[in-house]
């Protein structure tokens, strides 16, 4: 059983001598490759996406703002993040409703709510540190300008839709989020599309098969 750096390591001194390699992800620095193996999952939620947007018809806040909350679920892990999640959602949301009433225009209203959510994660990180939760440390892994998009987002969709609907998007988002982060959270799946990673053409065409279908969605 070997690490994926001493694959790494090896696979560039077997291969060294031929020219082309010099011209491949595996003869990167060991720390960018780490990058790239982190990367190159990403197709495989993208894939993921799509079959659930385009075939099963699920309505999400943005098309790849779950595989974003997904990626940094990644970080938080599952628990830590879907609970990070649902409070800086709601706390923002509550804030906004507030901004509403002034009248401010986008972009200063955007950089509000941006700004909120930074004190928020601050305010979550020194509470989890002082009361030993360290699961709450990790809310400094989680998106920021998503996390003050997906508010932005929902906010609207409560003035023009009702708060039925945002709570439904809000739902189907953290739903699909998890099903994204149970595709590509396996270290073994990011290994073998790092090491394979030609398999991204295969879903390159894939998604572009998705892309011809308009029939129903389930």
């Amino acid at each position: 059983h070997y690490n994926s750096e001493f694959l790494a390591k090896y696979k560039a001194n077997l291969n060294s001598s031929h020219k082309l390699f010099n011209y491949s992800v595996y003869n990167l620095p060991v720390d960018e490759q780490s990058i790239f193996k982190f990367m190159l999952v990403f197709p495989l939620a993208i894939l993921a996406i799509v079959i659930l947007k385009n075939i099963v018809g699920i309505k999400t806040l943005g098309t790849f703002t779950p595989m974003l909350v997904a990626m940094s679920f990644i970080q938080t892990g599952l628990i830590s993040g879907l609970i990070a999640f649902i409070i800086l959602i709601s706390i923002g949301l509550l804030f906004r409703y507030f901004l509403s009433k002034l009248n401010l225009l986008l972009v200063p209203r955007i950089s509000s709510v941006v700004i909120l959510v930074i004190f928020m994660m601050q305010m979550i990180a020194v509470l989890s540190y002082n009361f030993n939760i360290e699961q709450g440390l990790s809310i400094i892994f989680f998106p920021l300008i998503i996390t003050a998009w997906i508010i932005e987002r929902s906010s609207i969709i409560i003035e023009e839709n009702g708060e039925k609907e945002a709570i439904k998007q809000n739902i189907t988002t953290l739903i699909v989020s998890v099903l994204t982060y149970m595709v590509i959270s396996s270290e073994k799946t990011r290994y073998v599309m790092y090491v394979f990673n030609e398999l991204n053409l295969v879903i390159l065409f894939l998604v572009m098969l998705i892309g011809t279908y308009t029939g129903y969605k389930l």
